[in-house]
């Protein structure tokens, strides 16, 4: 099997990802500032700020609500405000329907760069919820690498392992106050993974 590594002189990867933030009802707003510090973090780490790599935001709750697209913003400064200023959706956690609009988003992802969705959810679906494999049908299509951040002790992890590419790729936080600790696991992970 061959591998395909897009790195760029200074060992960092070249990527279009998409962050997908959970601002359902159970997410207070003190811990959805605490994912938007997080999201700006990882995009930083990610060399947003460059211009090699791209970021697109999604926020949900139930309903998914595109904040940023890839060729959004004009500056780094310009995204972390988008970021601040994303709304809280509230209501049931449609983690079904913000997969379905992650496939949509990254039909415009550039084709000779890395693709990733990076999903926040701080608990379990909503039982009206579909198959969430099904849903991110569309991303796989996409030939794009996801990762869950499952936040906290009521996220079902069984039914988010059976959704990404190997068990690993679900992290588990213990709480917000701890995800800008933890958000370097994510961030150095996704950055090592080769491409298929």
């Amino acid at each position: 099997m061959a591998w395909t590594f897009f790195l760029l002189l200074d060992g960092l990867i070249e990527t279009d990802v998409v962050f997908v933030m959970d601002s359902s009802s159970e997410v207070t707003q003190n811990n959805y500032r605490d994912q938007k510090e997080v999201v700006k973090f990882m995009a930083h780490s990610m060399k947003v700020p460059s211009g090699r790599s791209r970021a697109s935001v999604i926020t949900y709750g139930y309903i998914p609500i595109l904040v940023v697209k890839f060729d959004g913003y004009q500056s780094f400064n310009s995204l972390e405000n988008d970021i601040d200023r994303a709304p809280r959706i509230l209501g049931r956690r449609r983690i079904d329907l913000a997969l379905e609009s992650a496939g949509r988003v990254l039909a415009e992802a550039r084709s000779s760069v890395r693709r990733n969705v990076i999903l926040f959810t701080s608990g379990r679906g909503d039982p009206s919820s579909r198959n969430l494999y099904d849903a991110a049908k569309r991303i796989f299509n996409e030939k794009a690498d996801f990762y869950i951040v499952a936040i906290g002790s009521n996220p079902y992890f069984e039914e988010l392992t059976a959704v990404v590419a190997k068990p690993r790729d679900v992290f588990n936080v213990s709480s917000f106050t701890n995800l800008g600790r933890d958000a370097e696991k994510v961030t150095t992970s996704v950055k090592q993974r080769p491409c298929k």
